[in-house]
């Protein structure tokens, strides 16, 4: 059995833009993202493969590399925007508002990706990414992480132990290429669940705020 060295480490997105690392982390984004798993069209990735849009500059990004290789195997970011206008509001305008969370109390999470060849590693990489914007979220001083979900990522935040509130049902979404739909998880609770189930995920916590070190993940 192998191990990976995985490392997480927090970004703004100026300290990305040109830069060597900000270049893999869109080519990343562009090769997963648009190419293989089909969220956006082709024709919004740059000259080099790339993705990125108007809201990567209002959000924190959080990586995950192979601590011995480098290598980028995850990321995902954490919108927080000036004005609470969030991507979610573009495709489910009211969601927030009948399910009363104020959203200048949210972060919104997105471009979620993890991307190893082990199952181990990847799951391991997914727990870490979600406490990273989770803390994020509980940093800022606001109360609800909010996505824009597949109906099995979902299910797979519920197997964990996640308490998923859905804001509305199921919609095909042309432009996102899928069946969607808005959710909704208190930061804390979330937080607290996830600490107490699973080892990887408490590990991460005694760790320092913005940057993740997680030795031996068995692969």
């Amino acid at each position: 059995m192998t191990t990976t060295d995985l490392t997480i480490d927090r970004f703004q997105w100026t300290d990305l833009v040109g830069t060597e690392l900000g270049d893999r982390y869109a080519r990343f984004r562009g090769r997963v993202y648009v190419l293989e798993r089909h969220f956006r069209d082709p024709d919004v990735l740059d000259l080099r493969g790339g993705e990125s849009d108007e809201f990567d500059e209002h959000s924190v990004h959080f990586l995950a590399r192979d601590g011995t290789t480098g290598q980028l195997i995850g990321c995902v970011r954490s919108i927080a925007v000036a004005d609470g206008s969030f991507p979610l509001q573009l495709y489910f305008p009211s969601a927030l508002e009948h399910a009363g969370i104020d959203s200048q109390q949210c972060v919104e999470v997105s471009r979620f990706i993890a991307d190893h060849d082990s199952f181990r590693v990847r799951r391991t990489c997914s727990l870490l990414l979600i406490r990273s914007v989770v803390r994020d979220c509980i940093d800022r001083g606001r109360t609800h992480t909010i996505f824009i979900v597949e109906e099995p990522f979902a299910r797979w935040l519920g197997r964990l132990g996640v308490p998923v509130e859905m804001l509305a049902g199921y919609e095909k979404i042309p432009s996102e290429h899928g069946v969607l739909a808005p959710i909704a998880v208190d930061a804390r609770a979330c937080d607290a669940a996830l600490a107490s189930r699973h080892r990887a995920y408490g590990r991460a916590r005694r760790n320092a705020t913005h940057h993740l070190h997680l030795a031996d993940v068995s692969a």
